[in-house]
């Protein structure tokens, strides 16, 4: 699968030349994308690609958004995340609750590997639901 967005997007959204490697992140953002889609629904075509030009902006802008955050915290593997505290000496860490704790199906599911701005971009297509209110 090609990346949902090309070095030249990446350029336009973060307004600078792309780096070395930027390639890579890119195809990986894409990745993260599909596993935190995994139960949305939108045409395609024949090769697996979205049709649609408002879902193919919204992937192309959550791509990006995913790798500048990345670029900027350092923390590709989303391993930061997952933690509510750190300590350095001597050692204390303390595991965060999950978005996922909740008995919802589907809700939660990729929210912790995905930035707030990659995240806007697929609600704003409405790709990604939004959380449902409970009475």
């Amino acid at each position: 699968m090609a990346a949902y967005a090309t070095l030249a997007d990446l350029q336009g959204y973060l307004g600078a030349p792309p780096d070395s490697g930027d390639d890579r992140l890119l195809q990986r953002a894409s990745e993260t994308v599909d596993v935190a889609l995994i139960a949305s629904v939108y045409d395609v075509d024949g090769g697996g690609n979205p049709t649609d030009a408002t879902v193919i902006a919204a992937l192309r802008d959550a791509v990006c958004a995913q790798v500048e955050s990345w670029k900027a915290t350092g923390d590709e593997r989303g391993d930061l995340g997952q933690w509510q505290e750190m300590q350095l000496g001597p050692a204390r860490l303390v595991r965060r609750n999950s978005n996922t704790a909740t008995n919802l199906p589907g809700v939660g599911i990729g929210e912790d590997r995905l930035c707030p701005r990659a995240l806007e971009a697929l609600r704003m297509a409405g790709l990604w639901p939004g959380r449902p209110a409970l009475r």
